[in-house]
Formats: structure tokens, C-alpha cells, sequence
């Protein structure tokens, strides 16, 4: 899940497919979301062991133990956050190949 805050609050968040599925979601569209008060970005900690990963426990910023990986662009005055679930390790997502401008030529005549 990849959540972007600013102040405390998260501005925007994105599950992944499985996790929307399995009802880990962040609700940003309408309502205001605190971030947890022991989240980086809540503690404005950005240390290397930040961007790394820290390990927290269930509860935090849900019910299962999460690995928060969290940097700051002072640029955009933005905190992204990225949160990988512990019970499910990384897992490719299977993304629909697209055509490009090289496919469609050598579809239509046949050679390079």
C-alpha cells in the first residue's frame, strides 16, 4: 500500500490489488485520515533505518504486523509511505500487455 501525507494526515492511498481484496484499505476520498502516532511520517522521522523498513507490530496501522518504509520530499512538502503486509510477501501482480508502436509494425508487416 503506498499511502502520501502531509502534517500528520493522509493525503491519498493506494492498496494493491490483493489488499483491497482482503480489506486492507485506507479511506482518504471523503473523510480525513490521521495517520497512526507511531507512523514516520506521523513522528517526522526520516532516518535511513526509515527508508530502509521498520517493522511494526499488529495494530499499528492494522491488524496484522506491516513493514513501513517511509521517505520525505521537501519539495513537494510530502510524506510518501509504503507499507508491505508481513502475512503476504511481495507478489507480482500480473499486468496486461500493451501494444506499442514497434508491436503494431511488425504485426502488420510481418518482419523487423
Amino acid at each position: 500500500m503506498l499511502v502520501v501525507s502531509n502534517e500528520g494526515f493522509a493525503l491519498w492511498a493506494k492498496s494493491s490489488e490483493y489488499a483491497l481484496k482482503s480489506g486492507r484499505f485506507l479511506r482518504t476520498k471523503n473523510d480525513v485520515y490521521e495517520l497512526p502516532p507511531s507512523a514516520t511520517a506521523a513522528r517526522r522521522e526520516f532516518t535511513e533505518e526509515a527508508t530502509t523498513g521498520i517493522r511494526h507490530g499488529a495494530g499499528v496501522w492494522f491488524d496484522e504486523p506491516v513493514i513501513e518504509m517511509c521517505l520525505r520530499s521537501d519539495r513537494y512538502d510530502q510524506e510518501l509511505t509504503l507499507l508491505q503486509f508481513e502475512n503476504q510477501g511481495p507478489r507480482h501482480q500480473w499486468e496486461e500487455p500493451t501494444e506499442d508502436v514497434y508491436d503494431r509494425f511488425i504485426s502488420r508487416n510481418g518482419r523487423p
